[in-house]
């Protein structure tokens, strides 16, 4: 499985890379697509600054956050922002890439610390989940200090809009429970513990390799990777199921080593969220047979 892995995660992040022009805006861009690529661009930090924190700063992870950090300049971040609330989620998205590559974040702190100070965070519509996500970057990048019991509140609220049993959940509900363990675990930083209790983890647990095992079933590759980076963050060890997901995932690759989602959002929408979800899936599973070899 380790060759398997390291040839997913290359041909994921080489991917990227390769079409790494196409999660920036162009000029006179409908509104159709414009949302949705600044949606891709951030969704590309993300996942770069994880790897970063994570220590993987493989060549094509530091080429892409080199990229991603040049092309800072390219959005007018405060008018979108006085448009857009939500887009403070983006903001904080662009101080921790830079915060990760040891650049000035200066000026983007000083635009969310505009936002907070217009209370923009606090009226935001979220759902609990997403209300747990821009708590936990607000502490992340210092903006606020650490409340652990309002963290778990919030945290058990989310949860709590998933208590239906798993015939009864949609598609959006299994996404909404991966961003959960997410940020209950930072990224699998911190123990799920130090914020749920023991029987809350092991009904998140139970959820996790239950869904993993459903997306794997239905092909649904970009949830599959998600479960799996959940399962990993939980500590479940299904070798099995990890290893017969990554050869699905690499049967699946096109000619570019693209990992196709949705094929009814088009060539570049279609495919970079699943291909993104592996890139950084496939290092999350790669460090867990290093520790096992260890």
């Amino acid at each position: 499985m380790r060759a398997a892995l390291a040839d997913l995660r290359d041909s994921s992040w080489g991917w990227l890379e390769a079409n790494r022009d196409a999660f920036l805006l162009r000029p006179g861009e409908p509104a159709a697509t414009r949302g949705p690529r600044l949606k891709a661009y951030a969704e590309l930090m993300i996942f770069v600054t994880a790897a970063l924190r994570r220590g993987a700063a493989t060549p094509a992870v530091e080429r892409l956050a080199a990229f991603a950090r040049g092309a800072l300049d390219a959005f007018d971040w405060e008018s979108q922002l006085m448009r857009d609330p939500h887009f403070v989620v983006a903001l904080l998205t662009v101080v921790e890439l830079l915060e990760a590559t040891g650049a000035d974040a200066s000026r983007f702190r000083a635009l969310v610390e505009r936002a907070l100070e217009l209370r923009v965070a606090e009226s935001l519509a979220l759902t609990p989940y997403r209300r747990v996500e821009i708590e936990r970057l607000l502490v992340r990048s210092r903006f606020t200090a650490p409340d652990p019991e309002a963290f778990a509140r919030g945290v058990r609220t989310a949860l709590a809009l998933l208590a239906a049993p798993p015939p009864l959940w949609s598609t959006r509900d299994v996404y909404a429970l991966t961003h959960v363990v997410f940020y209950v675990c930072d990224d699998g930083a911190r123990d799920a513990q130090a914020v749920l209790g023991a029987r809350e983890v092991a009904r998140v647990t139970w959820l996790v390799r239950t869904f993993a095992r459903i997306a794997f079933a239905d092909g649904h590759l970009d949830l599959l990777a998600e479960l799996l980076m959940c399962a990993r963050f939980l500590g479940i060890d299904d070798g099995a199921l990890a290893a017969a997901a990554v050869a699905r995932a690499g049967a699946a690759r096109d000619a570019q080593g693209g990992i196709p989602g949705d094929p009814a959002y088009g060539p570049f929408f279609g495919t970079y969220h699943t291909t993104l979800v592996w890139a950084f899936a496939a290092l999350v599973l790669g460090e867990r047979l290093a520790e096992a070899a260890a």
